[in-house]
């Protein structure tokens, strides 16, 4: 992890420049400090570590220090001369463009150690405690110590040009908050450029696919710049090295400790063997997993049978850590041509709605196991899919969709209800339900068994392609706004063929919800007459749905679709009119027969009696135009009268809103003061207002003309 630290000094250091080094690593007598009229100036957040400089670098394309690379400068307090070297890692924007080059306590400066053959002396030890390569005068002191002695020991040796304040990241240990410091150790490496290849080859011929594909480069960029991968670590839990020492230092790797004795006393004449303390990296174990736990290495059946996987789910942040560790290792130990899985599925961060990663530090994570206890584990796993949009990769979690979930779960259950309670169950044969045929089948019918089609279409590309969020969204609305709020409805009327369209429609959207919402699904599935079909106790035994199973009847799916716009229309005129509920106006559709059927769907579910059109400018008629009909509600002249007289009170409302937010939105102090969110509210909320008003207007003039 990495904390954000305050660093008590930023030092820069001046020492003395010469062209060659003194022998024996020892310097000239250049003359007091502060005589001195050349050198290099380097800046450092960690000056104990300047004990163990071994060079200093610049940019080889600086021309500040062209002229000076190759030549010796003087370390301050250790007098020890080392050279001046060019090398592209150093950022000559930064600092003073100069940078002292520690290859024992500093990754970057390593590499630069290791291009330039530098010494690597350890000035810091495994207790945190400076060593004797520091020089007398430091060893022993604590780092933090020794940090304050060299500050003082450069000011008064005049070394000192200046002091900063700087922050900067530190990586600190997770569990105590401790600096980590960086040392060189002996340690285990795997080479990694053969294992890279085929994993790489894997991604570019399509064998491996990440999901959203943007992820694939962050993939093949790690591999690309591969290197070798230290995986022995000095922790006691974990997977033992198997590696064993003699008592002259011989290495013997095997694997078990009697395969070890036995080489060692083939090799060495002996088995007196210590083994390695060390254990393996964990992402190293991780990487074993997808062929260890099928009982590799031996050639198990289930390791035949389940061996590649088709689709490993993870996060972005560990792709490197294990996804592609995983790929090179069950590329190299089992299947050299295949990954051990097709797909990787990517899942977005989580975010609070203020647009925070959740975190405990931040204490805005949340329990799930408290959003099971609250709303169940069905609305739980679909309120957060909802928020799940994969291009995104960005989940602001709201409680609210799981609410929302809950209560679509309970329209499920009471559809349910409904449905199972009609007594034309009684004739269905449980295992044996067959839809009639088109020719039996009501307007109602051929339209939701058409939108139930397209629902297959559109749920199942959108699993196949991991939109899980689409596929929810379209089965929430197949479910509750076509099944629930207008199938059921239409159903009310009896029909011959309701009962095994009911039964039918809500057996395919359990069997497609089911991947969702296993609990709900599962329970009301083994209640259906058609759970006799599927191969075993389970819907998710059950097969699944196909869309060419289905009929798609899109005219008659067409014109249920115009009788739902008129009956919204005539509707919306009755909530208009202030109309109660349990009046029955008259009402007309004009441009458009219907028959007996369809008039009495629209007459049950407007809760109108329809008549003949009335002829144009007719008193009391409120209109409304469609795409292709126009509805009237007649409400004689009394009922214009009010209506007229609502709508101006109305009208009055809608324009003082209007006016207080065009006021408010043209305050320059609210507009730059306000959250962004909050200013595009308001703008909603204006926009909302003036159309309404517009609304109101026409409906205004129309009744005002008819009147």
């Amino acid at each position: 992890t990495s904390k954000q630290l305050g660093s008590p000094a930023s030092l820069r250091a001046g020492g003395s420049s010469s062209d060659d080094p003194a022998p024996g690593g020892t310097s000239k007598q250049l003359g007091s400090p502060a005589s001195l009229r050349a050198g290099v100036i380097v800046a450092t957040t960690r000056p104990e570590t300047m004990l163990g400089d071994t060079a200093v670098a610049v940019h080889p394309d600086d021309e500040r220090y062209r002229a000076l690379v190759g030549k010796h400068v003087l370390l301050p307090l250790r007098n020890r001369v080392i050279p001046i070297v060019a090398d592209a890692a150093v950022e000559r924007e930064f600092g003073t463009g100069a940078v002292k080059v520690t290859p024992a306590h500093d990754a970057t400066d390593y590499d630069i150690g290791v291009r330039h053959g530098l010494a690597m002396p350890s000035v810091i030890g495994l207790d945190a405690k400076m060593t004797a390569e520091a020089g007398e005068a430091y060893q022993g002191l604590d780092r933090d110590e020794a940090r304050k002695r060299v500050v003082a020991d450069l000011q008064a040796q005049n070394f000192l040009v200046a002091t900063e304040s700087h922050h900067h990241s530190v990586a600190a240990c997770s569990r105590c908050g401790t600096v980590i410091e960086p040392l060189l150790s002996l340690q285990w490496f795997v080479k990694m450029e053969s294992l890279a290849k085929p994993g790489l080859e894997a991604l570019r011929d399509g064998r491996l696919r990440f999901v959203p594909e943007r992820h694939g480069r962050t993939y093949a960029q790690w591999l690309e710049n591969i290197r070798d991968w230290n995986i022995s670590r000095q922790v006691w839990w974990g997977h033992r090295l198997p590696v064993w020492y003699t008592p002259d230092g011989e290495i013997v790797v095997a694997e078990s400790e009697d395969e070890a004795k036995r080489s060692a006393r083939e090799q060495y004449g002996s088995d007196a063997l210590t083994r390695d303390e060390d254990t393996l990296d964990t992402w190293f174990s991780s990487g074993l997993w997808p062929f260890s736990i099928l009982g590799w290495p031996k050639e198990t059946k289930e390791l035949a049978a389940w061996y590649p996987t088709q689709v490993l789910i993870t996060a972005q942040e560990i792709i490197f850590l294990w996804v592609a560790r995983m790929v090179m290792l069950g590329m190299h130990f089992v299947d050299g041509e295949r990954p051990p899985f097709k797909d990787v599925l990517i899942t977005p961060l989580v975010f609070d709605q203020q647009g925070r990663k959740m975190s405990k530090s931040l204490g805005n994570s949340i329990d799930p196991l408290d959003l099971i206890e609250k709303y169940g584990a069905d609305a739980t796993r679909l309120g957060i899919i909802r928020q799940m949009h994969l291009e995104s990769q960005e989940l602001r979690f709201s409680e609210s969709r799981c609410e929302e979930s809950r209560n679509f779960n309970n329209k499920i259950w009471n559809a349910a209800r409904y449905v199972l309670s009609l007594p034309d169950l009684a004739d269905l044969v449980r295992g044996a339900v067959v839809l009639p045929q088109t020719a039996e089948l009501t307007l109602a019918d051929r339209w939701i068994l058409a939108r139930l089609r397209e629902t297959v279409e559109t749920a199942t590309r959108a699993y196949e392609s991991y939109e899980f969020s689409t596929a929810a969204d379209r089965l929430w609305k197949f479910l509750w706004n076509e099944y629930c709020d207008w199938y059921l409805e239409a159903t009310k009327q009896p029909s011959p063929s309701r009962a095994a369209v009911l039964t039918t429609v809500l057996d395919v959207a359990l069997r497609l919800l089911h991947p969702i919402e296993p609990f709900i699904t599962e329970e009301i599935w083994q209640m259906l007459p058609q759970r006799g079909h599927a191969d075993g106790q389970s819907i998710a035994r059950a097969s699944w749905p196909r869309a060419e199973e289905l009929p798609g009847d899109g005219e008659a799916a067409a014109r249920f679709d115009q009788l739902m716009e008129a009956i919204v229309a005539l509707r919306r005129l009755r909530a208009d009119a202030g109309i109660p509920a349990r009046d029955v106006p008259q009402a007309s559709i004009a441009h458009s027969e219907l028959d007996a059927q369809e008039r009495a769907l629209v007459e049950r579910l407007a809760r109108v009696s329809l008549v003949a059109p009335p002829p144009a400018g007719t008193p009391g008629a409120l209109t409304e135009r469609l795409a292709e009909l126009e509805v009237a509600l007649l409400v004689g002249k009394d009922g214009a009268a009010r209506e007229i007289e609502r709508l101006r009170t109305e009208e009055r409302r809608l324009i003082a809103e209007v006016e207080r937010l065009e006021k408010k939105l043209a305050n320059a102090s609210f507009a730059l003061k306000a959250p962004p969110d909050i200013v595009q509210k308001e703008r909603e909320k204006l926009a909302g207002y003036a159309e309404e008003l517009q609304r109101t207007r026409q409906r205004l003039t129309e009744l005002k003309a008819s009147s």
